[in-house]
């Protein structure tokens, strides 16, 4: 009985693992969740809270800042509303 029960205790925690979050990013965000109805504010934001394989969506505008995109994240997906919609400019700065 223990067997069977660690088999599925494993089997869950996999298939949790795996999905992935939509995080949101607006130039008007103001959110911690970096969820649809409270966006981050910033793409670095977003990138701290994601998981490997999350989806970054950020919206339309310029994006003042430097990112930095730290080793784990692999699969992470950032998406813009268009080369000439979503702009990251760096902001001068040197990322540490």
């Amino acid at each position: 009985m223990k067997k069977i029960l660690f088999l599925i205790t494993l089997s869950s925690l996999s298939i949790a693992s795996t999905q992935a979050t939509n995080l949101f990013v607006s130039t008007n965000g103001g959110g911690n969740e970096c969820n649809s109805e409270l966006p981050c504010s910033s793409l670095q934001g977003a990138i701290d809270l994601a998981a490997p394989s999350d989806r970054i969506f950020v919206a339309s505008g310029a994006y003042i800042e430097n990112i930095t995109i730290p080793a784990g994240k692999d699969g992470l997906e950032i998406l813009g509303d268009g080369a000439r919609q979503t702009q990251l400019i760096s902001d001068g700065g040197q990322s540490s």
